[in-house]
């Protein structure tokens, strides 16, 4: 877990616009496939703290609630994308 961020983390800033930095933080660690509890460690805040995050990833990227579809792939892919 000691790696830095990756490339796509740092190109994605400008591109994912309605993000700022500390959800970009959350998407870029969730993008490398880690967990809640693996971001909260990684960025020294709470588990809690990495959910509400997330929650605002969803809801500026307009990623809604649905049962057919994995939002969190959805926001990845949006973040991916955009670098």
């Amino acid at each position: 877990m000691n790696q830095p961020p990756p490339l796509a983390f740092g190109l994605a800033i400008f591109a994912v616009g309605p993000l700022d930095i500390a959800r970009l933080e959350v998407l870029g660690l969730m993008a490398e496939g880690r967990s809640n509890k693996a971001v909260a460690d990684w960025l020294f805040i709470t588990e809690h703290t990495v959910e509400k995050h997330v929650q605002n990833i969803f809801a500026k990227l307009q990623i809604p609630t649905t049962t057919d579809d994995h939002r969190t792939v959805l926001a990845v892919l949006t973040f991916l994308n955009s670098s």
